[in-house]
């Protein structure tokens, strides 16, 4: 597990950091969370989990990261994703694991397209 990064966030080439005026990717994802979650109305300082953490840039929790200084636990399985989302300095904990529903290592089935259904 690698700790919460101190250097400027990398995003597509870019530094970022809360003080910066760079316009994210409006996921819908994102844009759901905040107007039916919080009511458009998100607080600052929260915590996410996220497990598909994907490469750290394709993130949902990336903007929530940003815009209103959270900080959380990135997971993510597959070690090129990981590795690639190292080099992005995110200020959350990553890790390269799974989560599963059984004790021991298997095989499961995932529909990617349950979600979005």
């Amino acid at each position: 597990m690698r700790s919460p990064n101190t250097k400027p966030r990398v995003y597509l080439g870019l530094k970022v950091n809360e003080h910066d005026n760079v316009e994210m990717q409006q996921m819908e994802q994102v844009r759901d969370i905040v107007e039916l979650v919080y009511k458009n109305n998100v607080p600052r300082n929260g915590f996410f989990v996220e497990s598909g953490s994907n490469n750290a840039i394709d993130s949902v929790s990336l903007e929530f990261e940003v815009r209103y200084n959270w900080t959380g636990v990135l997971i993510e399985a597959d070690i090129w994703l990981f590795q690639k989302g190292l080099t992005v300095n995110r200020k959350a904990f990553q890790i390269h694991t799974c989560l599963a529903v059984e004790k021991n290592p298997h095989f499961a089935m995932f529909d990617m397209l349950s979600a979005v259904r």
